[in-house]
């Protein structure tokens, strides 16, 4: 009798544990507008936040490990040989245009690393919540703005979560209020998953009046669906231009009393940054002749010339530098504006 009683549970556990958790096809989240590589940097910190440990990463796949420590998953998927089953992950990016479908497969493995493995497909509902999550992350979502507690209190939803700005935000309810009905229904007969459809059906725009309970009175707030915007922001579009003249690429002030020339400003990309002038620096001479010797109309005849033109200046010694020549060539800058 002892051991039917044994079996019985056991098949009840294996039961309950494969009606939750198994599932035959991949979980799927298509993301609007963002580029793969983003998406895949996301899940890869998101993970390793978890806990888990990377097995591979590139650019159609990241994929994670990390031991089962939950016991009836140990019993269930554990073996004489290695009693701790792991747990695998695997996110497939795929991209069409500018937007990207990631299908998760997990796997629970049992004698994980061995010449035993042996794989079951496991996921639950969990797991698809997590794709729906990241497209929120990156797409936005339309919402009421708040969340409520999984069970009731005096036949009332606790809020347990408000959106900032949101439309409850707006309605000003606050964490802790407690719900009693919705469009004017009590909810004592509603339990979570009831709850989730109300606030999921209809588009933005859509209203629904949530009366709270107070200690003297009721009050109803009407809110009204709206876009709650991505946490994600995408990185600004550069837009490259082309200076009108080709330069050499620095601005000198005047003559000091030691017979130098100084370095005011360097163009960044220009040949005098590529050769590593810096503001500061001095010039002791311009194509071999001392810049105390120039006139405002030979200094201008050396810096003449088109695309290609070059000059030979020696730069003085400093602190961190020799005496050195450097050559520059004319050249058009192009530089990097963020739209």
């Amino acid at each position: 009798m002892k051991k039917l009683v044994r079996l019985i549970t056991l098949v009840s556990l294996l039961f309950v544990f494969t009606n939750t958790c198994i599932a035959n096809t991949p979980f799927v989240v298509d993301i609007e507008d963002v580029d793969k590589k983003a998406i895949a940097e996301f899940i890869v910190n998101d993970m390793v936040k978890q806990g888990f440990n990377i097995i591979n990463t590139n650019e159609y796949q990241v994929s994670f490990r990390r031991d089962v420590t939950n016991f009836w998953a140990q019993a269930l998927y554990g073996s004489q040989f290695n009693s701790t089953p792991e747990l695998r992950t695997y996110f497939n990016l795929s991209q069409s245009g500018v937007n990207t479908r990631i299908t998760a497969d997990i796997k629970v493995v049992t004698n994980p690393n061995s010449g035993f493995e042996n794989y079951t497909v496991v996921t639950n509902n969990k797991w698809q919540e997590y794709l729906d999550g990241i497209k929120k992350y990156f797409n936005g979502y339309s919402s009421y703005g708040f969340t409520c507690s999984e069970k009731k209190q005096d036949d009332c939803f606790k809020i347990t979560e408000i959106v900032p700005g949101g439309p409850a935000d707006k309605a000003e309810l606050k964490v802790g209020d407690m719900i009693s009905k919705l469009n004017g229904a009590t909810v004592e007969d509603l339990n979570k998953k009831k709850i989730d459809k109300i606030f999921i059906a209809g588009n933005v725009g859509q209203e629904l009046r949530v009366t709270t309970k107070g200690p003297l009175k009721e009050t109803v707030h009407v809110l009204t669906k709206a876009l709650i915007p991505p946490a994600y922001k995408k990185p600004a579009e550069v837009s490259l231009s082309k200076s009108n003249t080709p330069v050499f690429g620095f601005t000198n002030g005047q003559v000091d009393t030691s017979s130098l020339m100084p370095i005011i400003a360097v163009t960044l990309g220009s040949s005098a940054d590529k050769e590593g002038l810096k503001a500061g620096d001095k010039i002791m001479s311009i194509n071999g002749i001392p810049v105390s010797e120039y006139n405002a109309k030979s200094f201008s005849e050396a810096f003449s010339g088109g695309e290609d033109a070059k000059v030979t200046l020696v730069i003085a010694p400093n602190d961190e530098n020799a005496e050195r020549t450097v050559i520059l060539t004319k050249s058009f800058v192009i530089t990097k504006t963020e739209l």
